[in-house]
């Protein structure tokens, strides 16, 4: 009987243990375990810079895309698409190296969904989405505001181009250790091109700005210690840290697509590209009297199926 109930005991203490995703950040092998029991991890300018890297280009990753020509939907239009996403991350660094459970690929993968609805205020070229995304292999998510404003748009047999702004935020649940808000501006340029029927192409390009806001929660670099059965002089003593925040993370991104419309029916493929950290010079490049974004190039890509009308 006893030992019938250790063995349930023991099995409920498995259960309750927390099993990371091989996509979910796992900060406390970033920061390393303390030089000694009692004493904080020391936190240097060089984790600092590492971690301002997995940020930025986790952030990359969370960002909203555009996937759609500079044209609104018109003020009585409504779109609703899904879309499959490849996002390029620096796998070998040692930032996603330590930073992540178990990666075994060179790009993060997200599955979403997004609602477009077209408004008569304040223009009757506005429009509103409202959508999210899940971040494959992972326990992270992201929920997404967006709009846009279509400048110039409608004069499709002449030999100009429709023109629109745009602006998104996505902010990240799932992330137990650490907070996320991704905003996404930019500026969309497409042309209307007739097939057949009711069958168009939009090619269209785009360059926009992402800024990264993150903010680190508590972090237990030593998670595989019960400070609350080991006492008072227990190793797990002062391992609980909080990393600095890093600065607001700028990225300047291009992007370029193609939409093919058939009736209500419509598909889209946008390919994009990241430049590295916050200048685009001195890629993966870090130093150790100051903390810098490390962070690389990122390349994606992005498919988009739905109806609109």
């Amino acid at each position: 009987m006893r030992a019938s109930i250790t063995s349930i005991l023991a099995l409920c203490a498995m259960a309750t243990v927390a099993r990371a995703d091989d996509h979910d950040l796992t900060l406390e092998r970033l920061i390393g375990r303390p030089s000694s029991p009692g004493k904080s991890p020391e936190i240097t300018t060089a984790l600092r810079s590492a971690y301002t890297a997995l940020v930025s280009e986790l952030g990359v990753v969370v960002a909203p895309r555009a996937a759609q020509p500079a044209d609104s939907l018109g003020w009585s239009g409504f779109a609703v698409t899904v879309d499959a996403n490849l996002t390029q991350i620096n796998r070998d660094a040692d930032y996603w190296q330590k930073g992540a459970a178990n990666l075994t690929s060179p790009v993060l993968s997200t599955i979403g969904a997004t609602i477009r609805k077209g408004l008569w205020l304040p223009f009757p070229s506005f429009e509103v989405s409202i959508g999210g995304k899940k971040i494959l292999g992972s326990g992270m998510f992201g929920l997404e505001l967006g709009a846009k404003l279509a400048l110039h748009e409608g004069y499709h047999r002449w030999a100009i181009p429709s023109i629109a702004l745009r602006i998104s935020v996505s902010h990240l649940f799932g992330a137990t250790q650490l907070s996320m808000t991704v905003l996404d501006t930019g500026i969309l340029i497409s042309k209307r091109f007739p097939v057949r029927g009711s069958v168009t192409i939009d090619p269209f390009i785009g360059v926009g700005v992402i800024v990264i806001f993150a903010q680190s929660h508590v972090v237990d670099t030593t998670p595989d210690i019960d400070a609350f059965r080991q006492g008072a002089v227990s190793p797990d003593e002062n391992a609980n840290v909080t990393l600095p925040d890093p600065d607001t993370l700028p990225r300047v991104r291009f992007n370029g697509g193609l939409r093919l419309k058939a009736s209500l029916f419509q598909i889209t493929a946008e390919a994009g590209y990241v430049l590295c950290n916050a200048t685009g010079r001195n890629c993966a490049q870090g130093g150790t009297t100051e903390v810098v974004d490390r962070s690389g190039g990122q390349a994606q890509l992005t498919l988009t199926a739905g109806i609109v009308y």
